[in-house]
């Protein structure tokens, strides 16, 4: 909370939807993303590799140019500026979230970037044939970065 009180958006529509409010799920979840440009993955506490809630991949699949913070080994799986936008403090991503509101090539460039690459790295049939081979102990065949 204190995080997302510090970000200063002066003429930039946002929406932080789940703070401050009553959280949405659902039909309404999607709506409300259908709406938006960009969108904040943000995480409370001490940063764990590779941890995230489903919201990653709700924003990034959804095309949302998605901001990640650094820390969570993300770099991993995307690429800065090429798939996601990684930023350090509220600072950094003020300044972005500035540039990228009013730059719409560069936003939607790596907007479609990131939802490529997540659909390529986290795609359905990889991830059951990775779920089958680790519940049997076979040797994973397909081995991703995630697959550890």
């Amino acid at each position: 909370m204190k995080f997302i009180n510090q970000i200063e958006l002066i003429d930039i529509k946002k929406n932080f939807f789940g703070i401050d409010k009553k959280p949405i799920w659902g039909e309404q979840f999607f709506i409300e993303l259908s709406k938006s440009k960009m969108g904040l993955n943000l995480n409370r506490g001490m940063p764990i590799k590779y941890y995230s809630s489903d919201r990653i991949c709700s924003l990034i699949a959804n095309g949302l140019l998605t901001f990640l913070q650094v820390g969570y080994s993300y770099e991993d799986f995307f690429e800065h500026r090429k798939d996601v936008i990684y930023f350090n403090d509220h600072l950094e991503l003020n300044d972005y979230i500035k540039y990228y509101s009013t730059n719409y090539k560069d936003r939607s460039k790596i907007a479609f970037n990131g939802k490529e690459t997540y659909f390529k790295i986290c795609e359905n049939t990889l991830v059951t044939k990775y779920m089958v081979e680790k519940i049997l102990d076979y040797k994973i065949s397909d081995k991703l970065p995630w697959m550890n």
